[in-house]
């Protein structure tokens, strides 16, 4: 797609804002909940008239929204395997979207955006937007930046308007993936756009790399995964990263609490997280006010579920969750098993945005590590918990988390000049943070190193195991 056409569907998918999507935060949620259905209801029908894989499976029949709960999940396997009946079109198939996985552009055709998972855990799974769905996608994005930029930008002004942006010129950089088939990079370049300076970095490169970068393009915003924001910060604590960012977003990756801490302490302000797939874009964000993340409902419907795929009350921790996407009809995606650990709140938020929100996100069932108690027992562990405890750590520059063999947690740490103490100090911190779970430190091996090259998947998300 060419710059032109980009520009074309960034200023529709902002019409899109202005007139269809942005008085969401202006109505009752009843409301909400009602097209909710309304947008459910028509996607059962379409689907079990238009996709051989869910006529088949619903045996002819249109479920109703009041269904959906009953409805068989969907996983990426069964997805993969069924690709082509998924499809509600008869000009793509998965044939289609692999040859443009090595290379073939031209087997995207003109009417369709392609995007890709990241493929951490398998194989890419390449995901068709016709454009009016594409731009939708985009329009709820941007409304969801509106939500973290209100009251600093454009007091007065709407501050995500094409004459505003043009005037305010914010530079802004994103470290995270060059991949041009993964979906933050077909994002960004959809928003790029030629309309305001940006700078794309490789969360591979190395960080004297990106730090030299950075240092001249003097971002104000800046965005990425979280593994590739903590060493930004860890640099600017230094001294050694020189930009005065307005607003620091994170994506595509579990964020934890140090890093937010560290982000506050460093630059004194608030980061925002959004949690969004290449299966469905967008499903959440944050506001000002950082009670959770808003889950925009006119967009999907997301069930937190139970080991047996049954949904859960809000408050409680399930063991995945099932997300459908409204508005992408070409791969209609229902109830599509992401496998991430969530809870939800659906009381209001103080910023008067009407929308159930994601308070709890602890990652993806397959980011978890069994590791043994000193009882023996094994216990589920995140890697945020060895994070949270070394980004407080100002003797520290860059660490990273291997898994090994045997139950077994290797942290290779690179210290601010001469490593002193700052083992030991390490050692105790991961401790005590092991400790309420039970977990000893026999299970850590610490080393040391002068720098580190860190293992990033196709689309430069971290790996953990080795």
């Amino acid at each position: 797609m060419d710059v032109s056409l980009f520009l074309y569907n960034l200023i529709k998918a902002m019409a899109m804002r202005r007139t269809r999507l942005r008085s969401i935060r202006r109505v009752p949620r009843s409301e909400i909940l009602a097209l909710q259905r309304r947008r459910l209801a028509h996607l059962l029908e379409y689907a079990a008239k238009t996709s051989s894989f869910y006529r088949r499976r619903w045996n002819a029949r249109v479920p109703q929204p009041e269904d959906l709960s009953r409805l068989e999940p969907l996983d990426k396997t069964t997805l993969i395997e069924h690709y082509d009946e998924v499809l509600s079109v008869k000009d793509l198939s998965l044939d289609d979207t692999r040859k443009w996985l090595n290379g073939k552009q031209d087997a995207q055709p003109k009417k369709y955006i392609f995007a890709a998972t990241s493929g951490t855990t398998g194989q890419p799974l390449v995901i068709p937007y016709r454009l009016n769905e594409w731009r939708e996608g985009m329009a709820y994005i941007i409304r969801s930046a509106e939500l973290a930029i209100e009251g600093t930008w454009g007091r007065g002004s709407d501050p995500l308007s094409l004459l505003y942006l043009m005037r305010k010129r914010p530079r802004i950089a994103g470290v995270s993936t060059l991949n041009p088939i993964h979906v933050s990079a077909r994002l960004t370049r959809s928003f790029r756009a030629g309309i305001v300076p940006s700078l794309l970095l490789s969360a591979g490169t190395p960080l004297e790399q990106q730090l030299e970068e950075l240092n001249r393009f003097k971002p104000t915003v800046l965005g990425g995964y979280p593994s590739a924001i903590a060493p930004l910060v860890k640099a600017a604590e230094k001294n050694k990263l020189h930009i005065s960012p307005e607003l620091i977003v994170t994506g595509g990756e579990t964020v934890s609490q140090a890093l937010r801490r560290l982000v506050r302490k460093v630059w004194g302000l608030e980061l925002f997280d959004y949690y969004g797939l290449a299966e469905t874009l967008v499903i959440a964000g944050e506001c000002r006010r950082h009670q959770g993340l808003h889950i925009y409902e006119d967009a999907v419907v997301l069930e937190v579920v139970d080991e047996q795929g049954k949904p859960l009350p809000p408050g409680k921790t399930g063991h995945s969750v099932l997300l459908t996407c409204l508005f992408n009809k070409t791969l209609p995606v229902i109830r599509y098993d992401v496998g991430d650990i969530l809870s939800v709140n659906e009381e209001p938020c103080a910023c008067g945005t009407p929308l159930k929100r994601i308070v709890s996100l602890e990652g993806r069932k397959d980011e978890l590590l069994v590791l043994r108690r000193k009882n023996g027992q094994p216990v589920e562990v995140h890697p945020i918990v060895f994070e949270s405890a070394l980004l407080g750590m100002a003797e520290i520059r860059q660490f990273q988390i291997d898994v090994l063999a045997g139950e077994k947690v290797r942290i290779t740490i690179v210290p601010h000049g001469h490593a002193g103490d700052t083992v030991p100090k390490a050692l105790s911190a991961l401790s005590e943070a092991l400790s309420p779970l039970g977990i000893g430190e026999d299970v850590l091996q610490i080393r040391t190193a002068t720098g580190i090259k860190s293992r990033r998947g196709p689309t430069d998300k971290l790996l953990l195991r080795t």
